[in-house]
């Protein structure tokens, strides 16, 4: 069990001639599961005194104690309130919990008691040993000698009001425990303490940590080591040319070798290599890995002289991205026909985008090239597909990148519905068949294997929605082809995937207008004569346009032609109406039948019909 809570700690000691007094416990429940296989991470908040079992993000209790005084001890009373809320996302949880005691009346605490004591207990077991970032901010404050502490593990800080986090704990496989305690000794007044942690498992960014350079000698055998740090152990590649001779290998447990025994020199001696480490950790917003420029000098042997500008080649290459994001720093380099930067080089380079025809690339698309090298910083793309990036400067060989994928905004999807939209359709009959798309805030169709709902938002009292009112999301599209409603009124109806990413929770609303159906009475049709005194039975039928699941409800009436009713009967769900007439006198009557309507019906009534009644 992980828990979050806090407490009042009332005075725990007995003193001479005074009760022992102890402050009911209150507490916030909130318990996470981190998986170091990386392969989910799912939580709870629970809020309750007993604890209750409430299952809310955020959750919240409260808790007071009073006492009523004595001779030995004035009156006092305590409170304490707590809240806890946590987002969750892929290998990471953020969470905020916050605690606070009140005191009033004489309670003053004892010299050798804390007082009260604000505290959060968060726990968690990991099944491997892992990585855990912790980062985020601690906030106390209390009475007269207050104080924060935050302990986990092997890693402990402390502060008297607010203290930054940012800590990569490597922790072994076990149970593990995080106590964060705000306490203030002699406490009149209130004591609180907060905290706001961002826990990510198993990342630790790539670092380059071997040296930027090295010179190997013509015609010997040599080689360098690239090492890094980073958890999970990062991969590393080497991006531009090497002399003959030279090879370079990831060796798979973050280290890299660069080794050969190079047989001539080809250019100007110096080889300006690019090592990338990744690990799947960004380093910061723009920064997905660790790259470091490195220099290969080759001695011992007669240096050709670089011939000029002939191409361009990248030198980092552009990797999958999100629609929106900016891409990781785009290296170009102006190279001569050997594959060496020409570092004397500063001309301008243009770069542009390859690919879906709507695709734009925004950010600054002409740079100067420094020393050879001209860097893109600031490009991003907001529809989503498969690239390439070209880059041209004058008349030199233009430069294309490897394809790379831009995925849709998942973090931002909803669903989209269709211009035009069914507005108005009568009682149990079908919509015309609504399409929705989730798509991300830049148009791009988000494929979530979901499902869809329509649900009614208003409408009338009675009102609901019937048929296929769930319908599965394929490929981005959800198709309800079946809906209809059980009354007449007008509806607010509303579309929504809770279970998709980004905003698709949010529920898409329109108006739909139920009509009444029609209502048709088919006249009974009388005897020529009846006897007075005696059971008359008379049959009717109502037709009307609704489909069979609507089903007729209400009653119906004979009335004479001096609007006298000679009888009533229900209507039967499927229209028909038997009446049973008793108590006629001899005479002639002229009849109809009246139906008076009902929310999905207007009021009708038949034709006239004639009841001859003798004596």
């Amino acid at each position: 069990m992980k828990m979050l809570s806090s407490r009042v700690l009332n005075p725990s000691r007995k003193r001479r001639g005074r009760p022992f007094i102890e402050a009911m416990e209150r507490r916030t429940l909130f318990s996470f599961v981190l998986d170091p296989s990386g392969t989910s991470i799912s939580a709870m908040a629970s809020a309750g005194a007993s604890p209750q079992q409430v299952q809310t993000n955020p959750a919240h209790a409260t808790d007071s104690f009073s006492y009523a005084g004595s001779q030995f001890e004035p009156a006092y009373s305590l409170s304490a309130t707590s809240n806890a809320n946590y987002q969750v996302a892929a290998q990471q949880l953020t969470l905020h919990s916050d605690a606070t005691q009140s005191t009033t009346g004489g309670y003053l605490g004892w010299p050798s008691n804390a007082g009260t004591q604000s505290e959060v207990i968060l726990s968690f077991n990991l099944t491997a040993a892992a990585t855990v970032q912790i980062d985020g901010t601690l906030a106390g404050t209390g009475g007269g000698a207050s104080s924060l502490h935050f302990d986990i593990s092997d890693y402990t800080t402390s502060s008297s009001t607010t203290s930054a986090v940012h800590q990569a704990l490597s922790l072994s496989a076990g149970n593990h425990v995080m106590e964060i305690d705000a306490a203030g000794a002699n406490v009149q007044g209130t004591s609180s303490a907060s905290v706001d942690l961002t826990l990510t498992l198993g990342t630790s960014a790539p670092k380059i940590t071997s040296p930027n350079a090295v010179t190997f000698k013509i015609g010997q055998p040599s080689n360098f080591t690239v090492t890094t740090t980073g958890s999970p152990t990062p991969s590393i590649t080497e991006t531009a040319f090497l002399p003959a001779g030279i090879s370079f290998v990831d060796n798979g447990d973050g280290t890299a070798t660069l080794s050969g025994t190079p047989a001539a020199l080809d250019a100007t001696g110096h080889y300006n290599l690019i090592f990338t480490a990744s690990n799947g950790v960004a380093i910061d917003a723009t920064h997905p890995s660790a790259n470091q420029f490195f220099t290969l000098t080759l001695s011992g042997g007669s240096i050709k002289l670089p011939s000029g500008p002939s191409r361009l080649g990248f030198g980092q290459q552009p990797l999958t991205m999100n629609a929106g994001a900016t891409l990781r720093p785009i290296i170009v380099q102006v190279e001569d026909k050997t594959g060496h930067a020409v570092t004397s080089d500063n001309s301008p380079v243009t770069i542009s985008l390859v690919g879906v025809a709507s695709g734009v690339l925004h950010g600054t698309l002409a740079v100067n090239a420094v020393n050879g090298v001209a860097t893109f910083s600031d490009l991003s793309i907001t529809r989503a597909g498969t690239y390439t990036l070209a880059v041209t400067d004058g008349s030199l060989t233009v430069g294309k990148s490897s394809r790379f994928t831009v995925n849709p905004d998942a973090a931002s999807a909803h669903l989209v519905l269709p211009q035009t939209l069914p507005s108005t359709v009568l009682v149990g009959k079908s919509l015309t068949p609504i399409s929705a798309t989730l798509m991300d805030q830049f148009g791009n169709v988000v494929k979530s294997k979901s499902t869809a709902v329509l649900s009614v938002v208003s409408g009338p009292t009675n009102g609901t929605a019937g048929g296929k009112t769930s319908v599965p999301v394929v490929n981005g599209i959800a198709n309800f082809k079946d809906v209809w409603f059980s009354d007449a009124g007008t509806y607010t109806v509303a579309l929504s995937d809770s279970l998709a990413p980004g905003n698709a929770s949010v529920p898409a609303s329109w108006v739909v207008t139920v009509a009444q159906a029609t209502a048709v009475i088919a006249a009974p049709r009388p005897a020529r004569s009846y006897v007075a005194g005696r059971l008359v039975v008379l049959n009717a039928t109502i037709k009307s346009n609704a489909p069979a699941n609507i089903p007729f409800t209400g009653s119906a009436s004979i009335t004479d032609q001096n609007n006298n009713v000679l009888g009533t009967a229900t209507v039967s769900s499927k229209g028909a109406v038997h009446f049973l007439l008793q108590g006629l006198t001899p005479g002639t009557y002229t009849c109809s039948v009246t139906y008076a309507g009902t929310a999905n019906w207007p009021a009708a009534s038949s034709a006239s019909f004639t009841l001859n009644v003798t004596g």
